[in-house]
């Protein structure tokens, strides 16, 4: 087994405007949102190398977890045509798993990148073109206290 069940931790869709998806989620479901993560990060790309992008986004405190993307257009974070985008997974060693799935035939399409090294994060597709983000531990060493608003994105306990 390559991705275990008890590392999946959230769902994500792309939507184009996330107050307004909140207010509804809210409304709906009575879900309760983190503090809002707006933050510049260079991401590369099969197709354009390396360039910085802005993300925006937010996950339910309520598990199952969602995050809301900002569409970001011309990406594949784009337009939100997908329901889902994708399913999370925490990764212990962003590196090694990413190039587990590679060679499971997960083809990496996308992921943070500072000088050739992943860090952060990294997008696989499946053949059917479901994606799998796999999100190194470290970047939320305190994902409670992130969700709750103690922490903010970024910054440890400590």
């Amino acid at each position: 087994m390559i991705l275990e069940a008890k590392n999946q931790f959230h769902t994500a869709m792309v939507v184009e405007d996330i107050d307004r998806s909140m207010q509804e989620l809210t409304g709906l479901f009575g879900l309760h949102w983190s503090p809002r993560i707006d933050t510049e990060v260079p991401i590369w790309s099969h197709d354009g190398g390396v360039q910085p992008m802005r993300f925006e986004a937010v996950y339910s405190v309520e598990s199952p977890h969602l995050e809301l993307i900002a569409a970001v257009p011309g990406t594949m974070w784009g337009d939100g045509s997908r329901p889902i985008h994708h399913f999370g997974y925490w990764a212990d060693d962003l590196v090694v798993e990413s190039a587990e799935l590679e060679k499971h035939g997960l083809s990496r399409v996308a992921g943070a990148m500072v000088d050739g090294v992943l860090f952060g994060f990294a997008y696989h597709a499946t053949r059917d073109g479901l994606l799998v983000e796999l999100v190194d531990r470290s970047v939320f060493p305190h994902w409670e206290g992130f969700l709750n608003g103690d922490i903010a994105f970024g910054q440890s306990a400590d």
